[in-house]
């Protein structure tokens, strides 16, 4: 069974996130991004309070794996695949 409700807008919270992020209160991001108050409250209970992944992810150096690369690399070895198979050398 899926969830009731509006589908997520996942753009709407990334940017209620950063928003948080930057020092404004729940109620003002929740105005700016055009959510309830509660459904703000709900993000952030839902979270702990932390910013989601997806929003560090943006701040990360290109210098290592994000966790969507680092999820498909599990998926592949775990069908059995290789190092030299994931990552061909060119």
């Amino acid at each position: 069974m899926g969830q009731r409700g509006r589908k997520r807008q996942l753009d709407v919270e990334a940017r209620y996130w950063q928003l948080l992020l930057s020092g404004i209160g729940t109620v003002q991001a929740c105005r700016m991004v055009g959510n309830t108050r509660k459904t703000g409250y709900r993000w952030r209970a839902e979270n702990g309070g932390v910013p989601p992944a997806r929003i560090a992810e943006a701040a990360r150096s290109n210098r290592y794996l994000s966790l969507l690369e680092r999820q498909r690399i599990a998926t592949l070895r775990g069908q059995g695949l290789g190092v030299r198979e994931i990552c061909p050398s060119d």
